[in-house]
């Protein structure tokens, strides 16, 4: 009898040690496959395609600005303007006929009016006919030179003289009565009427 009863035991703990290693064993697959699928999944979701760089743009070259050179225009200055420069006797004469309906006259040598300007050319507007004298002229520091007014047909705002393209800047003219004519004039008077200035009076 207590060999049997001991044979019984045994084979009852065999058994229940056979039950508890195959339950065991079976959550321990369940484990282990569990924690392969989570790290499976971690990692799936924890990988992430790195998006290429962003392009940057590169910007436009702006072109460097350019200024243009001032346009002069030409503008005509009377006689009567407060910046010319009178010298001497000087006679108001002139008519309808004149620009701007005057002008002045001298036969004095010791007569003289300067203009001073800027600019690129300068043009004197006389009258001009048969006892009409000479003007002298002096240009910037350059010699005197004549201009000959005497005309077989007079007339009114005539150009007797222009410079012709100058350096731009700042330019000096001094109109004197030369006191002498053409032998033809019955003259040696003069008239200034007006200046056209390609730039500006000062």
């Amino acid at each position: 009898m207590k060999r049997s009863a001991f044979l019984a035991l045994l084979s009852t703990a065999m058994v229940s040690l056979m039950l508890a290693f195959a339950l065991g064993g079976c959550e321990s697959l369940d484990a282990t496959e569990a924690t392969t699928t989570t790290a499976t999944s971690v990692a799936a979701a924890t990988t992430v395609t790195s998006a290429p760089p962003p392009t940057v743009a590169t910007s436009a070259t702006v072109p460097t600005p350019t200024t243009s050179a001032a346009v002069l225009v030409t503008t005509r200055y009377e006689e009567d303007d407060s910046r010319l420069q009178w010298e001497g006797p000087w006679t108001f004469t002139g008519g309808a006929s004149d620009s701007g309906g005057s002008c002045r006259y001298t036969e004095d040598s010791a007569s003289s009016v300067t203009v001073k300007f800027s600019g690129t050319d300068i043009s004197l507007i006389s009258g001009v006919g048969l006892a009409i004298g000479e003007i002298r002229l002096t240009l910037d520091s350059g010699g005197s030179f004549t201009v000959d007014c005497y005309r077989t047909t007079g007339g009114h705002q005539e150009t007797a003289w222009s410079s012709g393209p100058l350096d731009p800047g700042t330019h000096y003219l001094k109109i004197e009565c030369a006191g002498t004519c053409n032998p033809a004039s019955g003259g040696v008077g003069i008239y200034v009427d007006a200046f056209d200035i390609t730039g500006t009076l000062q």
